[in-house]
């Protein structure tokens, strides 16, 4: 059955990604997709408590959750340095992904040669 969800980017200009859930957990919406950035919600930088907050909040409201991966990653990026870059944020974004309770990463694969 379908779900409908609302993403942290539609509103990132107006509220944090925390916010963003209580808006999503008060009309209603049944997932959230909370957009990796490096202004509120960048993956390496998440501590353990805000891990716990989003994982606790999402299970008390059922919640399905989703994590975007960063914008600025390539995935097909010729440059070994960056592609390297890339599949290690990948590599944590799946990692707080399943730590929060989520279970899906959208990511875009980038721009190949």
């Amino acid at each position: 059955m379908p779900i409908v969800s609302l993403s942290t980017y539609s509103l990132f200009l107006e509220m944090g990604y925390h916010q963003a859930m209580e808006f999503a957990i008060e009309h209603g919406f049944q997932g959230i997709e909370i957009w990796s950035n490096l202004f509120d919600f960048w993956p390496k930088t998440v501590e353990a408590k805000e891990r716990e907050t989003i994982r606790s909040m999402a299970k008390e409201n059922r919640l399905t959750l989703a994590i975007h991966f960063c914008d600025g990653n390539n995935l097909s990026d010729m440059n070994k340095g960056h592609l390297k870059e890339s599949r290690k944020q990948l590599k944590e974004t799946i990692r707080l992904c399943h730590e929060i309770g989520g279970r899906v990463v959208i990511f875009h694969p980038g721009i190949g040669p």
